[in-house]
């Protein structure tokens, strides 16, 4: 089996298959797939298909019919034009039984993208053909067309490896960036500030958590329209990571909310920095509405912590400025 990157990526193709057919193990399927999958399948229902979809039909094919599957690798023709892209096409016969009877497929076609990432080879593509035309020795299509294939799209990627590494880049800021502000999205919020309270915990550091809203958002949508609300969000975003040290995290928390991470920051040393956002926000001259202030609310991380008790402690600090008059800090004591 070639070399040891051939091995590797064979070992994870098999390991794939042996979950698919015959364990009928759907979480560990879908461990196989990266986030950003795409590829076409073999009915009119997955012409074309990316993660949400992949996930329904695996779903659906291994809760309906769970027997397992008996499976043969025919033939398989791996390609690495790059350390961590494995290209490969194969070629299966799968048999089952469905209320005791026997269906057989042979020369099922898979062609399959793979990316190596942090360690972990992931399915990025994936193409599913079943035979419909027969050819020569019942070879709907012959091995030599499948590997002609197989160099054809070796050299695409070999020309593309620059522009797909690109787009990959891409579409993972995409799915952890809010289109509005261009700030981080509640998915990269709650995976950054997991890692912080772990850190802080292992670690024996503090770590700060600010939860900011703009006042009397509502109004100013119900008077000047919702785009300038929005010209608002995307200004104070800006304003948040311009003034923000590099050790700091912003993101949008949702509407007119947003939230701070201070690691290795206690409360005392957040509320003079956020003191400072504050007043830079007041002093602001916002499009038609002028003067926009903010309120915010300061947690500081406690033993035994989750995700969900520092935010809430902290929104609770938020309500209490809010409170307070509005255009203030509050501190969680």
């Amino acid at each position: 089996m070639g070399g040891k990157l051939e091995k590797e990526i064979y070992d994870v193709l098999i390991d794939y298959f042996d979950n698919l057919f015959v364990k009928r193990d759907f979480e560990q399927v879908m461990a196989s797939f990266g986030q950003h999958i795409r590829g076409f399948g073999s009915s009119k229902d997955e012409t074309m298909y990316d993660f949400e979809t992949v996930y329904t039909l695996h779903q659906r094919d291994i809760h309906q019919a769970n027997n397992p599957v008996r499976y043969e690798v025919d033939h398989i023709v791996i390609e690495t034009p790059k350390d961590d892209i494995g290209l490969i096409t194969c070629e299966l016969s799968i048999e089952t039984y469905i209320h005791d009877q026997k269906l057989r497929f042979n020369h099922v076609r898979y062609t399959i993208a793979m990316v190596k990432k942090d360690k972990q080879w992931l399915i990025e593509q994936k193409h599913l053909s079943l035979p419909t035309i027969e050819n020569e020795d019942d070879e709907a299509y012959p091995v030599k067309q499948l590997e002609a294939r197989n160099e054809a799209l070796k050299r695409l990627v070999e020309d593309k490896t620059n522009e797909l590494k690109t787009a990959l880049d891409e579409i993972t800021k995409l799915a952890n960036t809010d289109v509005l502000s261009g700030l981080a999205n509640r998915s990269s919020i709650d995976r950054t500030l997991g890692a912080l309270i772990d850190e802080a915990k292992t670690q024996n550091q503090p770590l700060s958590v600010v939860m900011i809203d703009i006042d009397n958002f509502k109004q100013i949508n119900d008077t000047y329209g919702h785009l300038t609300g929005d010209k608002i969000i995307r200004g104070i975003s800006e304003l948040l990571e311009k003034h923000l040290p590099s050790s700091a995290f912003v993101g949008r928390w949702g509407g007119d909310e947003f939230v701070l991470f201070y690691p290795k920051e206690s409360i005392k040393k957040t509320y003079i920095k956020v003191e400072k956002l504050r007043d830079l926000i007041a002093k602001t001259s916002f499009d038609k509405v002028k003067t926009v202030t903010a309120s915010f609310g300061i947690s500081e991380y406690r033993e035994r912590d989750t995700i969900e008790t520092i935010i809430a402690r902290s929104d609770k600090a938020l309500y209490k400025a809010k409170d307070a008059g509005k255009n203030c800090v509050y501190p969680q004591a």
